[in-house]
């Protein structure tokens, strides 16, 4: 068989057949997974604490677009002028409207 590891979790140490490692979970020999399942509500917290972060970057970052989209929004209507282009008439191959 395959080269024995000694594996450790927590602290248990295990000897497990592995020829490679780490696993995904469903794929941790079965002595793995049961040691593990204790740390399943820990990841699961470390997993919301990261995407509440992650929430709050977001958004801080969606704010920093919303005013710079309106710094440069007069900007942009200064530049041109405004065409108001109907549907109806693009599907009929008007480029421009009033």
């Amino acid at each position: 068989m395959g080269n024995r590891a000694a594996a450790r979790l927590g602290q248990h140490s295990l000897r497990v057949e592995s020829t490679e490692g780490p696993w995904l979970f469903n794929d941790a020999p079965r002595e793995m997974r049961v040691y593990g399942v204790d740390k399943i509500p820990e990841v699961i917290e470390t997993l919301c604490l990261e995407a509440a972060e992650t929430t709050e970057m977001v958004w801080q970052k969606t704010q920093e677009i919303r005013e710079f989209t309106n710094a440069i929004t007069p900007l942009e209507i200064l530049k041109k002028p405004h065409e108001t282009v109907l549907l109806s008439d693009l599907m009929r191959g008007k480029k421009g409207g009033k």
